[in-house]
């Protein structure tokens, strides 16, 4: 259906990046590319056949996309749209500041948007369906509460949000954060907008993806569910962070090489399925389940969405083998909980006879423990005396020991310590730090959160107008407030907080409409903000 774009009349303000302590100033506007185009310049085969490789998409690289690298017929169809906007976006002399590789961003998941839509994948639907029900609309920073905002159609506020996200993704958090409301999103959005309101009557389903969808949902295994999650953590455009297959590889080559229990791919393998049910993920910071389970109940898998939404995960540790029954194993930590883990879990075939322990990941779906990835074996008891054993799950008793703490304190959550010794004596614990410890700061922000433990930030107590707390300085807030948000460290009920009781009330952006509408979008948004950035690009 062929609406009218309601921002071609709309006159755009100046293109604004909130600076960071390394850059500051405005982003210049956009222009065409060809202002600065050089006849002279003769470019070598060489340099013209890496410059296609990086800026042609394939319908091989489209398929890569898809759960289980899915081909369809629509593959061809999709890796064109994305060419086609990524040459309209060529026409822009886009800033040197912006990202590496965020032209190439947009693009896919723009394309990835309208393949979401016409196809009834139901990830970007998850995504909306979840922020609606936490912060009552459709999306964070734009109106979508009126007549011309359709759910099954291209929505402009869609696609903006799609072009701040991967401004963000590409170049957060080391040196900027950008404006959802700075002139380049608005251009770069119209510009796309136009593309796919021509595509969607004419754009093919990818027919093979939702039908392989929809078996997951009816079937519930715990295997092709992980699948899933996978594909939305690593490989779906709307949901994961450029470069996240890139940086589990890294991450379980490095654990290879620094742990003899694992080789390289049983690294990979491990980290890949941990990361399947990453606690943080996507544009609302949520573990993969939620948005699995939101997919699930819109296509009326109600008990499969209530297994979703209940999955609780153990990411590493060590357990000793305490039982061997017929269809279950029951593992114990170092603690002495016991988890029963179906023997469904293990590659067929496994012996469990002089097995006494594992090193692995655990997740619970519906009663049982699943064993989760790779499971390093112990042919000797782990906790015997002669080998003392500390749990590798730093945080396995977080919740209990945080809430003793916080208990202890009146109920308190966030604490202002000028040092290390303070922070310990509200913790009830000895300091161990030695006079010659190199990692110590002026001040600190103990968290104690009540789902993930203990979190602590370093030189930022002056941001915190609060009471309680002896070293808010306005001016440092002014300047810093906004790395409390975007540096993701701070868990999500603590995040709650924070913008309920307006502890963060200097916390502004950079935006050329003006200091108070920069100042509107951070207080205004502020714990879905929160949410976002605790979502990082791995790499950075």
């Amino acid at each position: 259906m062929k609406r009218k774009n309601p921002f071609e009349n709309f006159s755009l303000p100046g293109m604004s990046i909130i600076p960071g302590k390394e850059n500051t100033g405005n982003m210049p506007p956009l222009t065409c590319s060809h202002d600065n185009y050089d006849d002279d310049y003769d470019m070598s085969d060489d340099e013209l056949r890496m410059l296609i490789d990086e800026f042609i998409t394939t319908k091989e690289d489209w398929a890569a996309t898809h759960p289980e690298g899915m081909k369809c017929r629509s593959d061809e169809y999709f890796a064109n749209l994305v060419n086609m906007i990524s040459i309209a976006m060529a026409t822009l002399k886009l800033p040197s500041s912006t990202p590496h590789g965020f032209e190439k961003e947009v693009a896919m998941s723009c394309a990835a948007y309208l393949e979401d839509l016409v196809s009834g994948l139901g990830v970007w639907h998850s995504f909306r369906t979840l922020h609606r029900k936490k912060y009552g609309k459709w999306l964070p920073f734009y109106d979508t509460e009126h007549e011309d905002y359709l759910l099954d159609d291209i929505n402009i506020e869609d696609l903006k949000f799609l072009v701040w996200q991967a401004f963000c993704r590409c170049g957060q958090p080391e040196s900027m954060i950008y404006s959802p409301y700075s002139q380049g999103v608005e251009i770069i959005s119209n510009l796309i907008f136009d593309i796919l309101i021509d595509s969607f009557e004419k754009a093919p389903e990818a027919s093979r993806v939702s039908d392989y969808i929809r078996r997951v949902f009816k079937k519930g295994n715990y295997f092709e569910l992980r699948n899933l999650a996978e594909w939305l953590v690593m490989r779906n455009k709307l949901i994961s962070c450029p470069n996240m297959m890139r940086a589990v590889i890294n991450e379980g080559k490095s654990l290879a090489s620094s742990h003899d229990l694992f080789d390289e791919s049983m690294g990979v393998y491990f980290v890949r399925s941990i990361r399947a049910w990453a606690p943080n993920t996507g544009p609302m910071g949520c573990r993969s389940s939620k948005y699995l389970a939101e997919m699930s109940r819109a296509q009326g898998f109600e008990n499969i969405s209530t297994l979703l939404d209940n999955i609780q995960m153990v990411n590493v540790d060590v357990f000793r083998m305490k039982e061997v029954k017929q269809k279950d194993i029951v593992l114990e930590d170092v603690s002495g909980d016991e988890y029963v883990v179906t023997k469904e879990s293990f590659k067929t075939g496994t012996r469990f006879k002089d097995t006494k322990g594992y090193m692995t990941s655990l997740v619970k779906y519906g009663d049982r423990w699943w064993q989760n990835g790779a499971a390093s074996v112990f042919t000797e008891d782990p906790f015997s005396k002669d080998k003392p054993f500390t749990s590798y799950n730093q945080n396995s008793k977080s919740k209990e020991w945080t809430n003793s703490v916080a208990e202890r304190n009146g109920g308190k959550r966030i604490f202002y310590c000028k040092n290390k010794e303070e922070v310990a004596a509200i913790l009830g614990v000895p300091d161990k730090t030695k006079p010659n410890d190199n990692v110590s700061a002026d001040n600190y922000v103990l968290m104690l959160s009540e789902c993930e433990g203990m979190a602590l930030l370093q030189n930022l107590a002056e941001c915190f107008k609060d009471k309680d707390n002896p070293f808010y300085k306005k001016r440092i807030a002014k300047e810093d407030s906004l790395g409390v948000i975007a540096d993701g460290n701070v868990p999500e009920d603590i995040a709650h907080i924070i913008a309920e009781n307006k502890l963060l009330p200097d916390a502004e952006m950079s935006a050329q409409q003006g200091k108070r509408f920069g100042k509107a979008i951070v207080q205004d948004n502020m714990e879905y903000l929160f949410d976002f950035f605790r979502t990082q690009n791995p790499e950075v």
